[in-house]
């Protein structure tokens, strides 16, 4: 018998999602496939929203890399064409999650599934106005008042979101449009 443990149960239900579906990712089949008690998984994840928020968070984690960028790059368009490569590379182990993934909550669950999301959309934004800032390549003269750091990389997530939506994972043009726009 594997050891249980959050992760553990966050990976089986990945693979349920994967495998089944978002439909098939209940509390009874997780139990079912991890060998436990069905009790054990509430020990772990109050809800199945909680269960599916954590989904969502660790495929979004796993698919951008977040987490090595901050302390990897100095260049904007260096972490941008990192995180556009990430998710060229490990969205395939996770067809229609882009699509989807907003409609993995209940009609019930939807606003904590959407603060959750939030959350984690601000991180990754705090993250890249982080490499931003850092950046000595970037023409300062390009953000005034109405065109601030902060604004820029809210357009920048948006495109990326609506491209990510449509299945568009050309990310070149956008990255030739950020290169001639904020660099010298």
């Amino acid at each position: 018998m594997t050891s249980i443990s959050k992760d553990y149960i966050l990976e089986v239900s990945k693979k349920i999602f994967v495998e089944e579906g978002i439909a098939s990712v209940n509390m009874r089949a997780i139990a079912k496939e991890c060998d436990i008690a069905l009790g054990s998984i509430y020990n772990y994840f109050p809800s199945k929203t909680d269960l599916i928020s954590e989904i969502i968070e660790s495929i979004w984690l796993e698919i951008l890399d977040i987490n090595n960028i901050p302390n990897k790059f100095d260049s904007f368009l260096d972490a941008l064409s990192f995180i556009f490569e990430a998710i060229t590379n490990n969205s395939k182990k996770y067809p229609m999650f882009f699509k989807s993934h907003r409609n993995f909550f209940s009609k019930d669950d939807k606003n904590i599934g959407k603060e959750k999301m939030i959350i984690y959309f601000i991180k990754i934004k705090e993250t890249l106005l982080d490499v931003l800032e850092k950046d000595s390549n970037i023409k300062k003269e390009f953000f005034t008042n109405e065109i601030t750091p902060n604004l820029y990389i809210e357009y920048i997530f948006i495109l990326l979101l609506d491209m990510l939506a449509k299945d568009n994972t050309n990310f070149n043009p956008l990255l030739a449009f950020i290169k001639q726009s904020i660099y010298k």
